[in-house]
């Protein structure tokens, strides 16, 4: 008989990361006024010139006065890649923290919203393309403008399994979209 083997993850207590922004993936429906609405994308580095600030903060839900993490603290990573605008988080050992952190681990809370200033953005229709934005803060948050956020809790020894579980969790909520659309 061979003998029985096991793999696992070791997570990290405090730390989440994922994406806030995913490059040119179309937001839901935004309202635009006089019962209008728009959708809007991010073009790749349209935060490059902003993230050389380090002002930003990761918040719970866009409350300034509930911060998790700032990048002048060394508690948040911001940066650019290929794919968007990527985090990563140490959150605080406080009620907020621990919170945050369960909620991601539990999947209730697992994407993100971000707050920002315009700088320059196009117009094609009802569509929006922002090229260059001040970014202020990012937020975790349960109902986000663009879907193709995450956040996960971070692996000290295998960070492709934590997008692994952000895509498994971003398909399933496609799947869930699809049916709800059905009904």
């Amino acid at each position: 008989m061979a003998d029985l083997e096991t793999r696992s993850v070791q997570l990290d207590a405090r730390a989440i990361e994922g994406y806030a922004v995913v490059w040119n993936s179309r937001s839901l429906a935004l309202p635009l006024g006089n019962g209008k609405s728009f959708t809007e994308l991010v073009a790749p580095g349209a935060f490059t010139s902003s993230l050389a600030t380090r002002s930003q903060a990761l918040l719970w839900e866009h409350d300034r006065s509930r911060p998790l993490a700032t990048v002048r603290a060394g508690t948040l990573e911001l940066a650019e890649d290929g794919t968007g605008l990527r985090f990563k988080a140490d959150l605080p050992d406080t009620n907020d923290g621990r919170d945050a952190r369960t909620m991601v681990e539990d999947g209730i809370l697992d994407q993100l919203s971000f707050g920002f200033r315009v700088e320059r953005d196009t117009w094609h229709g009802a569509e929006r393309t922002i090229h260059a934005a001040e970014l202020i803060e990012i937020s975790l948050v349960h109902d986000p403008a663009y879907p193709d956020t995450s956040a996960v809790l971070r692996s000290l020894s295998h960070a492709a399994a934590s997008r692994l579980v952000a895509m498994r969790l971003r398909h399933w909520r496609q799947l869930l979209r699809r049916q709800s659309w059905r009904h």
